[in-house]
């Protein structure tokens, strides 16, 4: 049942997913850069482009597409689990 909830919101949320996903590889990677662009690419608000930015960030590769470490002054620097895979492979 959760896992269907899930499916279902994924595909709600997969055009912000997108433009998240493409600002990530395009070297987007600070939290509020990341809502900025990303809302500007699927054209909906900064607030809902931040939610799932938040929403999706985790460790959790079943449930979350990426994950942040906090750098210097508290900012949050995002990059894709599948990179965090590569990486750790390496």
């Amino acid at each position: 049942m959760e896992f269907v909830k899930y499916e279902a919101e994924t595909k709600t949320d997969a055009e912000v997913i997108t433009a998240i996903t493409s600002c990530i590889k395009d070297g987007i990677i600070t939290k509020m850069e990341l809502a900025t662009h990303a809302a500007e690419r699927a054209k909906c608000s900064r607030k809902h482009a931040l939610r799932i930015v938040e929403k999706y960030s985790g460790n959790d590769p079943a449930i979350h597409l990426w994950l942040y470490v906090v750098r210097g002054r508290g900012a949050k620097v995002f990059q894709l689990l599948q990179e965090q895979k590569s990486m750790t492979a390496q």
